[in-house]
C-alpha cells in the first residue's frame, strides 16, 4: 500500500470498499456478542455441576438441586436441568420430554448470529471479487477512449482499485471465517453438554424414584412413586 493513507486507499478502491467496510463493522459487533455470550455468560464447568446434581437427586433432595440451578438461572443448561427437575415426580418419558422442550427453547440463544459470521465471511470475499471486477473493467475500458499519455494512468488506477478490493475483501473474510468456525465449535460443545445432562438427570431421577418406591414398599406405608424429599410442587 506504499505511502498511501487509509483514506486514499478507500478513495482509490471505490464504492465496494465502503460496502466491505460496513460488513466488517457488523462482523466485529457479532464477534463481540458471540465472545461475551459463549466465552463469558455461558461458560460452565460441567463435571462439578453434574456431581452436585446427581448427589442431590440420589438423596431425594430436589430442592437442593433446584438451588444449584438458581445460581445462574439465565444459563441455558440450568434452564434445561430445572425443566427436568420440575417433573421429578412424573415418569421418565415426561422428564425427558420436558428437558427436550426446554432445549429447543434455549437453543436459539446459543446459536444466534454465528451463521451470520460465516455469511459475512463469504460476503467479504464476494464484495472483494466484485470490486476487483469493476476495477478491471475500469482499467481496460478506459484504454480504448484515452489518449496514449493517459492510458498508463488509467490502467494503473483500475488495477489499484481491483487489488485494493481483493485485499480488503480477504482481510474481512478470513477473520470472519475463523471466528465462525471457532464459535460454531463452542456452541456445539455447549449443546452436547446439555444433551449429556439431559440423559444424566433423566436416568438419575428414574433411579431415585425406583429406590424411593422400593423403600416405601418395604416400609409398608408410603405409596409407590411418591415425590422425592424436598421436591418442588408438581408442575
Amino acid at each position: 500500500m506504499g505511502n498511501h493513507s487509509i483514506v486514499q486507499i478507500f478513495e482509490e478502491g471505490g464504492f465496494f470498499m465502503y460496502v466491505t467496510l460496513l460488513s466488517s463493522v457488523v462482523a466485529v459487533a457479532f464477534m463481540i456478542e458471540r465472545a461475551v455470550t459463549l466465552l463469558w455468560a455461558f461458560r460452565i464447568k460441567p463435571a462439578p455441576l453434574k456431581q452436585a446434581i446427581k448427589e442431590a437427586i440420589a438423596e431425594f433432595n430436589i430442592s437442593r438441586a433446584l438451588q444449584v440451578c438458581a445460581l445462574n438461572p439465565e444459563h441455558p443448561l440450568f434452564i434445561v436441568i430445572k425443566a427436568g427437575l420440575m417433573k421429578a415426580n412424573r415418569g421418565e418419558k415426561e422428564v425427558l420430554r420436558a428437558m427436550e422442550e426446554a432445549t429447543l427453547e434455549v437453543s436459539p440463544r446459543i446459536t444466534r448470529l454465528t451463521n451470520y459470521l460465516n455469511m459475512l465471511g463469504n460476503m467479504g470475499t464476494l464484495l472483494g471479487l466484485l470490486g476487483t471486477v469493476f476495477g478491471m473493467i475500469r482499467a481496460f475500458g478506459g484504454l480504448g477512449t484515452a489518449d496514449a499519455s493517459a492510458k498508463q494512468e488509467i490502467l494503473a488506477k483500475g488495477i489499484a482499485e481491483a487489488m485494493y478490493n481483493t485485499g480488503f475483501g480477504l482481510i474481512v473474510a478470513i477473520p470472519c471465517t475463523l471466528a465462525g468456525v471457532f464459535f460454531t465449535n463452542r456452541q456445539e460443545r455447549l449443546i452436547q453438554i446439555i444433551d449429556e445432562f439431559t440423559i444424566a438427570v433423566t436416568t438419575s431421577l428414574a433411579a431415585a424414584n425406583k429406590d424411593q418406591a422400593a423403600k416405601a414398599a418395604q416400609a409398608g406405608g408410603a405409596p409407590a412413586g411418591r415425590a422425592p424429599t424436598g421436591q418442588a410442587p408438581r408442575a
